[in-house]
């Protein structure tokens, strides 16, 4: 298992005032709606794809507009 890029599926979530949840506020994309589901139920199933993608190094198609990881820096 490769060093995530970015620790921030793992550690925190995104909710906007409509209650879509985001791994960060820099995707457009969310990964689940507290309308449609538990927040246990997103943090458990909806991050895991996401996770599983950047455990093996790879770069998520959600994330092409973020800044950070574009530059190869390693996000708080």
């Amino acid at each position: 298992m490769t060093t995530p890029l970015c620790s921030k599926p793992f550690a925190e979530v995104f909710i906007t005032i409509t209650g879509d949840v985001h791994p960060c506020c820099s995707t457009a994309i969310p990964v689940g709606s507290l309308w449609l589901s538990s927040a246990r139920e997103i943090w458990e199933k909806g991050f895991e794809e996401l996770r599983s993608q950047m455990r093996a190094g790879e770069f998520p198609d959600r994330c092409r507009h973020c800044l950070i990881l574009r530059l190869g820096l390693k996000p708080r």
